[in-house]
């Protein structure tokens, strides 16, 4: 029997090095939307759905979570910032009537979100 040494190759041809597969992106909401311009559509629907009234804690609740894995888990900061500022961007929109009812505390809510996941990957706090 020969043994090889470990400078030498022990099978014939190229080395092959394998990589470890990606894990899955972070996905928001049944549809698994994960794409800026999808979630975009999806949050301009949710904001004209809830226009007059103030939306769903359990579905503020699911978007803080989803930017949250945004940071920690895909490490887009920009995507997260990005999502926010445009959910900012249409409520104000609506707000220019008076009718955000809730809207601004559901903001605060998932900033909140954000910010803590910026902190538990160690930086500082975002400018939102």
């Amino acid at each position: 029997k020969r043994i090889a040494h470990k400078d030498q190759q022990t099978t014939a041809g190229p080395r092959r090095l394998e990589l470890l597969a990606r894990p899955a992106k972070p996905t928001f909401t049944a549809r698994k939307l994960s794409e800026l311009p999808d979630l975009r559509e999806a949050l301009k629907s949710w904001v004209e759905e809830f226009e007059n009234e103030a939306p769903f804690t359990d579905d503020v609740d699911a978007l803080r979570s989803y930017l949250m894995k945004v940071i920690q888990e895909e490490q887009n900061m920009s995507k997260a910032v990005a999502v926010l500022r445009w959910l900012k961007w249409l409520v104000d929109e609506i707000d220019e009537s008076n009718t955000t009812n809730g809207w601004h505390g559901a903001i605060a809510r998932i900033q909140d979100g954000i910010q803590e996941a910026v902190m538990e990957r160690g930086l500082g706090k975002v400018a939102l």
